[in-house]
C-alpha cells in the first residue's frame, strides 16, 4: 500500500449513523462528523461523531406521526405564548380616548 492516496471518506459537519452491534449502545445513533484521523498504520479512518440526544425511543413506524404531534405541541405553546404577550399588553396599552372630565381639568 506504499504511495496509495487515501481519500477521507466523510468530512466534518456530516451527518453519520452508526450501524451493526455497536448501534444498539446507543438511544440514537444519528450524529454529526466532529473530528477525524487518518493513521498510516491503520486500514481505516477513525472517526469522532457527536451524537444526537433521544428523549425517548420510538419505533421506525411511528417516528413520524410523533414528529406530527411534537410539531403540533410546539405550535400550540407558541400561540399560548403570543396569547399571553397579547393579553399583557393590553393590560399595559391604553386604547380608549380621555373622558371630558379628563379634558375639563386640564
Amino acid at each position: 500500500m506504499h504511495g496509495v492516496f487515501s481519500v477521507p471518506r466523510f468530512r466534518i459537519g456530516d451527518r453519520v449513523q452508526v450501524v451493526g452491534d455497536i448501534a444498539r449502545f446507543y438511544a440514537c445513533p444519528v450524529g454529526i462528523i466532529v473530528q477525524g484521523e487518518s493513521d498510516t498504520a491503520s486500514v481505516l479512518n477513525q472517526y469522532t461523531v457527536r451524537l444526537a440526544l433521544a428523549y425517548f425511543h420510538v419505533a421506525t413506524s411511528l417516528q413520524h406521526p410523533v414528529a406530527l404531534v411534537g410539531s403540533i405541541a410546539k405550535q400550540i405553546s407558541f400561540i399560548i405564548i403570543i396569547v399571553a404577550i397579547a393579553q399583557w399588553f393590553k393590560t399595559v396599552v391604553r386604547r380608549d380616548p380621555p373622558s371630558d372630565s379628563e379634558d375639563a381639568n386640564t
